[in-house]
């Protein structure tokens, strides 16, 4: 169970790295490192997801062997069931994974507000350059464009 645990921890470590690159990159307007980032986090969460299956299995033999009803079948149950001193290296890597959880957490919460802010940005821009007028739409109801008196002008000044 230990090992098991400990994989989960490190799978849950990478996944809090990965997240702080994300941040990087949203923040550095690094579209393609923010890409890369997001298929190496669908890689980990892949293997989250395999690794929570055998930590599933792991502990409902254990919870067998301990003869634990179907209430009792939780980690931190296991942990107080199975006793001292198998259970100082189970808490331990519990008290990991709801660390890098946390971490994960805010991380990603985080990362939602600068995407967020990245979208508005793009809303904003694209709204300024449909228009081709002030206070006119570049497509007409039917989908014809829009011909104004004044053309759309960009300043360079920020």
């Amino acid at each position: 169970m230990t090992a098991v645990l400990e994989q989960e921890a490190e799978v849950y470590r990478a996944l809090v790295e990965l997240s702080a690159k994300k941040r990087d990159a949203l923040v550095a307007g690094q579209l393609s490192a923010v890409d890369e980032v997001v298929r190496a986090e669908e890689a980990l969460l892949w293997k989250a997801g395999r690794v929570e299956e055998t930590r599933q299995m792991v502990a409902t033999e254990l919870a067998d062997l301990l003869d634990l009803k179907d209430d009792q079948r939780t980690l931190a149950r296991l942990i107080e069931a199975i006793g001292e001193p198998a259970a100082v290296g189970l808490r331990r890597r519990q008290d990991e994974i709801l660390k890098a959880v946390a971490e994960l957490k805010t991380s990603n919460e985080l990362n939602g507000r600068l995407i967020e802010q990245a979208l508005a940005q793009v809303r904003l821009t694209v709204g300024l350059l449909a228009k081709n007028r002030p206070g006119g739409p570049a497509y007409g109801p039917e989908g014809q464009v829009a011909v104004g008196d004044t053309p759309l002008k960009l300043d360079k000044q920020v």
